[in-house]
């Protein structure tokens, strides 16, 4: 936004809009409806994304002092699913 906020008139509302096609308000639902899950998916993805990490860092801590790994084979079975799911959505064609 620019250093200036242009304001022409007083401020009004909008209480209706004549609409001649059907589709326009078909576009307009759906590009709401996508809005919402854009927002939905913000907002959980970086709380799964912390879950994964902390749990295959509490794997790899209990396999320093087991000596052995298999903690972290099994944390990372339960775990690439949902990483795949939100890593698929920000490099599908089209995401962006």
């Amino acid at each position: 936004m620019g250093r200036y906020r242009v304001v022409i008139g007083d401020e009004f509302e909008v209480d209706a809009v004549d609409v001649t096609d059907a589709e326009v308000v078909v576009e307009a639902a759906n590009a709401a409806e996508r809005l919402e899950d854009a927002k939905l998916r913000r907002l959980l993805a970086p709380g799964i994304l912390a879950a994964c990490a902390l749990a295959l860092l509490v794997a790899a801590a209990i396999g320093i002092f087991d000596g052995t790994f298999n903690e972290i084979g099994a944390v990372w079975d339960a775990v690439a699913l949902p990483l795949g799911a939100i890593l698929a959505t920000y490099f599908a064609k089209g995401s962006l």
